[in-house]
């Protein structure tokens, strides 16, 4: 009984060592800072995004498989979306940026 124990013990230790899926953040932002507000749909499920520091953000645990949308409002009433990356439950995590204006939304690099 003694050793069963101990088993239920090492396996719930290594669980909380992973520490739950991994995390990814979505960074969106605009040189003319003509944006109001960005969310993030992921596999499905809509995350506001918060502006800090004149980047609007958004970082959400992996528990999917899939991409994404970010759809950013302006300031003039138009919308602008960014396709989002793929992500998958055992990716590193990781942080993806966008730079958006009144034309589209590009990768930043």
């Amino acid at each position: 009984m003694r050793l069963g124990w101990l088993a239920v013990v090492a396996v719930s230790l290594a669980a909380c060592e992973l520490g739950g899926p991994p995390e990814v953040e979505y960074r969106v932002l605009s040189h003319s800072a003509d944006m109001v507000s960005a969310s993030l749909t992921l596999c499905g499920q809509s995350h506001e995004m918060e502006r800090r520091d004149g980047v609007w953000r958004a970082r959400v645990p992996v528990t999917c498989e899939g991409g994404g949308q970010i759809v950013v409002r302006l300031t003039d009433g138009a919308s602008v979306s960014c396709s989002g990356d793929y992500v998958e439950p055992n990716m590193q995590p990781t942080t993806y940026g966008y730079v958006a204006s009144s034309t589209g939304c590009a990768f930043a690099q």
